[in-house]
């Protein structure tokens, strides 16, 4: 009897232990997995193999270009050419996991990229491309989110024009607005949002698309942000944007006195 307690123990430790390599096993699978999607997807662009790119495309997937053009899934395959192209001599590359999101950041061509993968039903599929022109002049900041005023910033503080869908939504952009509004007490104005969007992956992470137009002036510009679940908040991971070159300049927001 004592022999039989002894083994049922001995089977129930090794059955713990399982479970939590099992899911040791799976998360690294699932990094490894991403990491070699994001490569393949690297590799069949520089072949210039348009199906096979094409299979990796989410649904959903944005490609966003230097001139700030932006094109959905359908586009870009009927554009393959450009997208090859633009895609050459990645240099720089850093790459950070988030679950069910990885992203790809690096330099090519004059650019800076980011590359977004996100896990599907049927694998890791490529959901988004964005590329910022790097700034020509040494010391140059790349970033039209902050400007200096004093007006109410009712939008982005207050109100946006989306609606979130999910709590986890919600929870995401009242992290933001509160960013907005302790940055408004400093004196820095937010950019007002004209669109936005954000999409759920998984219950840790998600991708916060949005366009505004500069606080101070200037050309519109698309922004995508990715948010992660840290100690209990959502956290912002990454922010990258790039002026819509098609755009009519907007002119400065009258500040209230």
């Amino acid at each position: 009897m004592r022999r039989v307690v002894i083994a049922l123990v001995a089977v129930a430790g090794l059955a713990a232990a399982g479970i939590f390599l099992v899911g040791h096993t799976r998360a690294v699978d699932d990094e490894q997995a991403a990491k070699d999607a994001e490569r393949a997807f690297a590799a069949n662009l520089d072949k210039g193999d348009q199906k096979a790119v094409g299979g990796m495309l989410d649904r959903r997937f944005t490609w966003t270009n230097t001139d700030g053009t932006s094109r959905n899934r359908r586009d870009t395959l009927k554009d393959f050419a450009a997208l090859a192209a633009a895609n050459k001599g990645d240099s720089d590359v850093q790459t950070h996991f988030y679950g069910r999101v990885l992203t790809v950041r690096g330099v090519h061509n004059d650019a800076r990229f980011l590359r977004v993968f996100v896990k599907r039903r049927h694998g890791w599929k490529a959901f988004l491309l964005l590329e910022t022109p790097m700034p020509a002049a040494a010391g140059a900041s790349a970033s039209v989110e902050q400007a200096t005023g004093a007006g109410d910033c009712d939008n982005p503080c207050r109100t946006v024009p989306y609606t979130p869908k999910t709590q986890m939504d919600k929870d995401i952009l009242a992290a933001w607005q509160n960013t907005q509004m302790q940055e408004a007490a400093t004196g820095t104005q937010g950019d007002p949002v004209t669109a936005m969007r954000i999409y759920d992956f998984g219950t840790n992470a998600a991708v916060m698309t949005s366009q505004h137009t500069p606080y101070r002036g200037g050309r519109p510009y698309t922004n995508v942000r990715i948010w992660v679940l840290r100690d209990g908040r959502w956290q912002l991971a990454l922010s990258q944007q790039v002026a819509i070159q098609a755009a009519t300049p907007a002119p400065a927001v009258a500040s209230k006195q």
